[in-house]
């Protein structure tokens, strides 16, 4: 039987266990992957590997490990204000590796599962490797239109403690989806090797809505929890 893949193997150098990686301090792990860090496990991946970043944000984290490894990614970034802030600093931060931009957005309506846009028509073989194509939708549960509240830069599908109170709230209506509606009838993807769920307390929604893909197994799972994500998820 083959050996399992070490995500944080370097050559013939053992550098630690998984949980060694939540220990990282010190320069950004973009820069330095010498340091304990599980942005190595999107950095490590193999080209052509899966990676789901659920949360985009810019997308100069997770998305951009995934695309310098040679992954197709699948983001997933519902807010028009953050899908801004990919498209002026991910080409910027690519451009430091001597790539170019490396993006996709594939537009949902809200009470929609999956984009109109037919994926054979945005989708290649040789565009698999290295490259983000990101939903404009939340992850949830259930297919639904709904009305998602920002303060600033937080944002939550959840109750937060942090988003109640009327100053400097908005709210866009946003489109989700979920997981098994778009993994395999959408995407002809049948295994994902890295799923990253920075969904600020809705994780479990998230994961009922990806029984099917959970139940085939995946190789890693990475949920980010702030403060407010702990005490209010589910």
């Amino acid at each position: 039987m083959a050996s399992p893949r070490h995500p944080f193997r370097k050559g013939k150098e053992n550098l630690g266990g998984l949980a060694a990686a939540w220990g990282w301090t010190g320069p950004s792990p973009v820069e330095d992957f010498a340091n304990h860090s599980v942005l190595r496990l999107a950095r490590n991946l193999p080209p052509g590997s899966l990676l789901i970043d659920a949360g985009v944000f810019d997308g100069t984290d997770w998305s951009l490990m995934g695309i310098l490894a040679g992954a197709t990614v699948i983001g997933f970034e519902p807010l028009l204000e953050n899908r801004k802030l990919i498209d002026d600093r991910l080409p910027v931060r690519l451009s430091e590796y001597d790539q170019t931009s490396a993006h996709t957005f594939l537009h949902i309506e809200p009470g929609e599962a999956v984009p109109r846009l037919d994926w054979k028509s945005v989708f290649t073989e040789g565009s698999r490797a290295g490259h983000s194509y990101i939903m404009t939708a939340a992850l949830g549960e259930r297919v639904r239109a709904l009305n998602m509240t920002t303060r600033y830069d937080y944002s939550s599908i959840s109750d937060q403690g942090y988003l109640t109170g009327p100053p400097n709230m908005q709210v866009e209506e946003i489109a989700m989806t979920t997981l098994d509606d778009t993994i395999g009838p959408y995407l002809p993807f049948d295994h994902i090797d890295l799923l990253k769920l920075d969904v600020e307390g809705y994780e479990m929604g998230a994961l009922r809505g990806a029984e099917g893909l959970l139940a085939d197994g995946l190789d890693f799972q990475i949920h980010h929890f702030g403060a407010g994500s702990i005490k209010h998820g589910d």
